[in-house]
């Protein structure tokens, strides 16, 4: 899809790559597991939103130069070997339009938007503060703006079907809100560079997309049993 450039998966490979599986497991170890664990967990949590709906989004806090952006690229490369710090798919300067389409196509997928920092003029940053709410709380509550065309007929409705992990120095206000969000705070000199080029290196390479297609066949032949299953094991 043109709204989706850089998702991208291999054939899933024939045997399960014992070496590609552990270095996923080993991103554990980029940075505090508080912060690490519930990111790699929502890279696996996200294709299961077909058995069980992905209701919340994470939020990765944290001042510039934290490694906020470099880090949740990581996580998006499981989707998509060519996506880094500065090519991500989704950018809160973006139009709310084209968010809404995107997290709406990149159904059962990791949808990581970049740099939540509003600025500008004080109706900027209520702006940005509004178009986060509307497209945060869609994601919690699996809904969308209903719009109508010129002849009054309802347009298709767009909901946010992606899991969406984004970041920024700002948290978006409301408590109602936050409270459909999982929020991480990364602090300076939190993310092992040494481990992180390393990382990078990898998802270069494809480890990161090549276990992702391996996950997903998994999936697919057990998908009928995880829809009865996951809901009561969420309850």
């Amino acid at each position: 899809l043109d709204d989706l450039p850089g998702f991208v998966l291999p054939t899933p490979p024939d045997k399960e790559a014992a070496r590609d599986v552990g270095a996923a497991l080993e991103l554990v170890n980029l940075a505090p597991l508080e912060i690490t664990v519930p990111l790699l967990a929502g890279v696996f949590r996200a294709p299961l939103g077909e058995a069980i709906s992905n209701n919340f989004s994470i939020f990765l806090a944290g001042k510039t130069g934290a490694k906020k952006s470099t880090i949740t690229a990581i996580m998006q490369n499981f989707f998509g070997a060519a996506f880094d710090y500065k090519n991500l798919p989704g950018n809160w300067e973006s139009t709310k339009n084209a968010l809404e389409s995107q997290v709406f196509h990149a159904k059962d997928m990791l949808f990581v938007i970049d740099d939540f920092c509003p600025k500008g003029t004080q109706s900027d940053v209520a702006r940005l503060h509004r178009e986060a709410d509307r497209l945060l709380r869609g994601a919690g509550n699996q809904s969308g703006r209903r719009r109508m065309r010129p002849d009054g007929t309802l347009r298709a409705e767009y909901y946010p079907r992606a899991l969406i992990m984004t970041s920024g120095e700002d948290i978006p206000t409301g408590h109602s809100l936050r409270a459909r969000l999982f929020i991480l705070e990364l602090q300076q000199g939190d993310v092992d560079l040494d481990k992180l080029t390393e990382a990078q290196g990898q998802a270069e390479d494809g480890v990161f997309t090549r276990v992702m297609a391996a996950y997903i066949k998994w999936l697919a032949e057990r998908m009928d049993e995880l829809r009865e299953i996951l809901p009561k094991r969420q309850r």
